[in-house]
């Protein structure tokens, strides 16, 4: 596991990438300079200890195959201003626990004809998750009906 406290910046959206592959990284630093795209297609990124990331378009599990995991916990912060893909071609899955906050402005869960989907769960006191838009099995046809549980 590795703990990455310095701050991520780009210059402009979509001209940066943070991508991650593989292990558990803990972001603790304020990133919410970061304007580029995030992949993470295996392993566990983990946002904690007042850790900050921003960034465009966003993708947990896009590659075929490939299993990701983002874990936003404690204090905690992603904003992604674009697209938050949690499953793409391959299986996402993402945590908001403990007080984390994630915000997107559009939300696909279980993208793309081929994805093996996703899985998105919000749990504990002060955890929230603001998306302006969410599509859940987006281009698979006959998704099962989505479910809340509080």
């Amino acid at each position: 596991a590795t703990t990455f406290a310095a701050a991520l910046t780009s210059t402009g959206y979509g001209t940066h990438a943070l991508n991650h592959y593989a292990g558990t990284t803990t972001l603790t630093g304020d990133s919410s300079g970061f304007k580029g795209t995030t992949t993470v297609d295996g392993g566990t990124l983990e946002i904690a200890g007042g850790g900050k990331l921003g960034g465009a378009d966003a993708y947990i599990g896009h590659a075929a195959g490939s299993d990701g995991t983002v874990v936003v916990t404690g204090a905690g912060t992603w904003d992604t201003t674009g697209i938050l893909y949690v499953g793409d071609e391959g299986k996402g899955t993402l945590t908001v626990e403990a007080g984390g906050t994630v915000t997107s402005h559009r939300t696909v869960i279980g993208d793309a004809y081929t994805g093996e989907g996703g899985v998105a769960t919000v749990t504990g006191p002060g955890s929230t998750w603001t998306t302006g838009r969410i599509d859940v099995g987006f281009g698979i046809p006959d998704v099962a009906p989505l479910g809340f549980a509080a």
